[in-house]
């Protein structure tokens, strides 16, 4: 299962609608509150964090998926705008930067390769 962290509700409807429609299992949470609700009942499903850097909280999306990696091994997709994310970071492996504005081709290529969940078949 993936774990969508977006604040914009906009945005996260499509990307929610999106993913599902490729086939994977996903779950939206709108900020860092509902994440870790979310992640306390379901960690057991997650496999793979999609996270906004910058939430408009003083915790970041990557702060709050590299908490929830210390409890499981997890992939996590951070998308940012910020081009010194990658400059200036150094990343374990299992962290991608994946960078604004990206497509959604791009997006459903990158969550194939990192997902452990195999695709639904419909």
């Amino acid at each position: 299962m993936i774990l969508f962290i977006e604040d914009e509700l906009v945005v996260a409807e499509v990307m929610v609608e999106l993913i599902n429609m490729n086939g994977f299992e996903v779950t939206h949470a709108a900020n860092i509150n509902q994440a870790r609700s979310i992640w306390a009942v379901h960690h057991e499903k997650i496999d793979l964090v999609l996270t906004d850097l910058h939430l408009g909280e003083e915790v970041t999306g990557l702060d709050l998926a590299e908490q929830f990696r210390l409890e499981k091994e997890i992939q996590i997709i951070v998308a940012s705008g910020s081009h010194e994310l990658t400059h200036e970071h150094s990343f374990h492996e299992a962290i991608t930067v994946l960078a604004k504005p990206y497509s959604p081709t791009q997006l459903m290529k990158l969550l194939r390769e990192k997902s452990a969940a195999p695709l639904m078949v419909t």
